[in-house]
């Protein structure tokens, strides 16, 4: 009986803490998104460093839209496993 109760906790644990860093990560990107004054700032650097290196337009929208691919994939991911053990912990429970 404690070994269930132990490996229940776990497993709720993981699920709690997946869906955290999910929450977590969105927040980030979301933060990045909506913050002008920073994407602000950070297009005009972009924009010096672009006009420095020679850079394209292509190629500047595939280095802008990667910015915030990390927080997407982050989060998806995150978010993935969180409901996976959510499931697991269901499962568990019901058996």
């Amino acid at each position: 009986m404690t070994s269930v109760l132990f490996i229940q906790s776990v497993i709720w644990a993981l699920c709690a803490t997946a869906l955290g860093i999910s929450y977590w990560n969105y927040s980030r990107y979301v933060e990045a998104k909506r913050d002008p004054e920073k994407s602000r700032r950070n297009l005009q650097i972009a924009l010096y460093a672009r006009s420095d290196a020679g850079i394209g337009e292509a190629e500047f929208s595939k280095i802008e839209s990667a910015h915030y691919r990390p927080y997407q994939m982050r989060s998806k991911v995150a978010l993935l496993v969180g409901l996976s053990f959510t499931v697991a912990a269901l499962a568990h429970l019901l058996t």
